[in-house]
């Protein structure tokens, strides 16, 4: 399973409707910097020649961008992936958190772009364990790939 957050947005933009996800023009949008590291996230994936089965997204558009961007197919969007924070019930945010556990569990390797990073610590440990999986990293100017079997960082 592989973990990221989504590409980069214009630090001026906030989302300003969070309870309307289909309302798109009031969330945050990556930017031109956001897509091209979604782009060379995939890039990198198809170079180091790491499978992606599925792809899952948070239902905010710049995570679902992210997850069309590197060109690994469909894209299966969901409120599971998103933390609610103070918009949703501390229960809302746990059954979030559980399903999570319950895909990082499951599913052998996947691609998900989060709106957060809410979780992706506990999804790393969960891939060591079973000894199996990546988690990514998207810093400033690089894309880092941290095999759980080897950690050490690709990049």
């Amino acid at each position: 399973m592989i973990v990221i957050r989504h590409g980069a947005t214009p630090p001026d933009q906030a989302d300003t409707d969070p309870l309307h996800l289909e309302n798109i023009d009031k969330q945050r949008q990556l930017n031109d910097a956001g897509r091209a590291q979604a782009r060379s996230i995939g890039a990198a994936m198809r170079k180091l020649k790491i499978p992606v089965g599925e792809v899952y997204t948070s239902m905010f558009n710049r995570a679902v961008e992210t997850g069309k961007l590197p060109g690994f197919g469909e894209v299966r969007p969901s409120i599971d992936f998103a933390e609610g924070g103070p918009v949703v019930t501390s229960i809302e945010n746990s059954r979030r958190a559980q399903a999570l556990r319950k895909l990082a569990a499951t599913v052998p390797f996947s691609f998900v772009a989060t709106d957060t990073v809410y979780g992706s610590g506990m999804i790393e440990a969960l891939r060591r364990n079973a000894g199996k999986g990546y988690v990514l990293g998207v810093a400033a100017n690089c894309v880092c790939l941290r095999s759980a079997l080897e950690k050490k960082v690709i990049k």
